[in-house]
């Protein structure tokens, strides 16, 4: 959620759960993790419980 904008990573974490684009991580209490491997280039969402 940081990579929103300049200011996403100031706002309130249930606020950006709102509009994260992923309609479950509010309600599961979940938290999108975006990883990317330095070798081939690829990029994985995991979703980590709070």
């Amino acid at each position: 959620m940081d990579y929103f904008g300049a200011y996403s990573p100031y706002m309130e974490i249930d606020l950006m759960k709102r509009i994260d684009g992923y309609p479950s991580t509010l309600s599961r209490h979940e938290c999108a993790h975006l990883f990317y491997c330095l070798h081939c280039g690829n990029e994985q969402t995991q979703f980590i419980k709070e």
